[in-house]
């Protein structure tokens, strides 16, 4: 049995448990994306769906280059709030992280959006309007606006199943914002995730505890607690096994701020899974 399968057995076992979990446990930051039981239970369905399908156990190749339109919503004056360059200097960015399964990003249009009421992104009173007007399938959809009043974090996705949508607050450009969403568009919960169960230090339960991916390492701070140097500052806590914890303040989908540079391998290829039984329609 492969790792793949036996993470599908367990995690089949598990989600029973997980549908009757309170979604308020599930953690949120300056990111807007959470992970929810129903979001966890629905990945499962699809995965049990589609076992005959062939799935990735090592790093691979995609070799795909994927569309992403840019909405550019504007201010009541006219003004965008940010330049196209800034945004392909991001996109530019997150090629270099999504390099190693050969996926990458390429802005195909840029729409200007003048009316600046979308600006002030209201969910999900806007979020369903944008889906009507400012929409197209199978292509990455991608909102840049001032801020989101009612869920004030630098941006949002939608796991692997939901809208092909992402919405990057601008002042968080530049920076990681737009890779860190992508990893949640393909599959990737934080690595704090604790609505599945605390992870411990040795990784012994990280097949249904945490973000389900088991190298990285157990994280317990959705603050991002560190100093300067990029040193963990806490809370220095440990696990019920007694272990203090080594949360892994260089990973992308941690809250670590500019000390974030990376994926793991098994995210890469959950990031590789994900897209081929959810997403592989996107061109």
């Amino acid at each position: 049995m492969t790792i793949f399968n036996k993470h599908i057995l367990i995690l089949v076992h598990f989600s029973f448990f997980l549908l009757f979990f309170n979604s308020s446990v599930f953690s949120q930051g300056w990111c807007g994306t959470v992970t929810t039981p129903q979001q966890v239970a629905f990945e499962l369905a699809q995965i049990a769906q589609q076992q005959g399908l062939k799935t990735f156990t090592s790093v691979p190749c995609l070799n795909k280059k994927l569309s992403i339109i840019a909405y550019i919503v504007k201010d009541s004056l006219g003004n965008p709030g940010i330049t196209e360059q800034d945004i392909l200097d991001a996109i530019d960015s997150a090629n270099k992280d999504f390099a190693p399964i050969c996926l990458s990003f390429q802005i195909c249009e840029f729409i200007y959006v003048d009316n600046f009421q979308y600006d002030m992104y209201d969910m999900p009173k806007d979020e369903e309007e944008m889906l009507t007007l400012y929409y197209k399938p199978q292509i990455i959809n991608m909102y840049f606006v001032k801020d989101v009043p009612t869920d004030p974090q630098c941006g949002h996705a939608y796991f692997p199943g939901g809208p092909d949508l992402v919405v990057i607050k601008k002042s968080c450009i530049p920076g990681l914002v737009i890779t860190h969403e992508l990893g949640h568009f393909f599959g990737l919960y934080h690595t704090f995730e604790i609505g599945f169960g605390p992870e411990l230090v040795n990784e012994s339960n990280c097949v249904t505890a945490g973000d389900l991916v088991c190298d990285t390492e157990a994280d317990p701070d959705p603050n991002g607690t560190v100093d300067a140097g990029c040193n963990y500052t806490g809370p220095f806590v440990v696990d019920t096994n007694n272990e203090y914890y080594l949360p892994p303040v260089d990973n992308i989908m941690s809250y670590y701020g500019d000390c974030r540079c990376r994926f793991t391998r098994e995210q890469y290829i959950r990031m590789a899974n994900q897209y081929l039984m959810l997403r592989s329609y996107l061109w």
